[in-house]
């Protein structure tokens, strides 16, 4: 078979602070579906607890914007961590998953903080949903069915088995 069903890339660069579009360029120039970036990647993931909260952005921030714009520009889809802050101030560790025409497909929230150390349990709330979507793909035309985790969430099988059942 030679039909590609999903082209996928990881982007392992560290973000430019302050210029999305520098940052997401070398993504943005590869013939993919959808580019996959670091847990935590729009901030960085050890850069202390008071930036990281400062730092923190709302799912409908400029900056989430600006990425949607991208990706539809582009015609891209992104998985794309971040420090995402809700309207009551409650911080998370979330992966924003955009389609190739920019709209928000999923939120997912990290639901299994690290727990060797402080750091992510002073900073985040966990997640308790496990969101799953139909992703079109523009190249193809086709459907694939996409759920999320985020680095320590693969240890534990629950969350596995739940987008596995979804």
């Amino acid at each position: 078979m030679n039909d590609v069903l999903l082209q996928v890339a990881t982007y392992q660069g560290a973000p430019i602070r302050n210029d999305i579009e520098a940052t997401l360029v070398e993504a943005l120039s590869l013939n993919i579906d959808l580019v996959l970036f670091p847990e935590l990647f729009l901030t960085h993931y050890d850069i202390g607890t008071k930036e990281l909260c400062e730092r923190a952005v709302s799912i409908d921030s400029n900056v989430m914007a600006r990425i949607r714009s991208l990706a539809s520009t582009h015609s891209i889809a992104f998985a794309i961590g971040y420090p995402e802050v809700d309207l009551d101030g409650v911080i998370y560790n979330s992966c924003c998953l955009l389609d190739s025409s920019g709209s928000i497909l999923l939120n997912y929230r990290k639901s299994h903080l690290w727990t060797c150390g402080e750091y992510e349990t002073s900073v985040f709330t966990p997640g308790t949903e496990f969101p799953v979507v139909d992703m079109k793909l523009p190249k193809t035309g086709k459907t694939v069915r996409v759920g999320v985790l985020i680095c320590f969430d693969i240890e534990f099988p629950e969350p596995i088995r739940l987008l596995c059942l979804k």
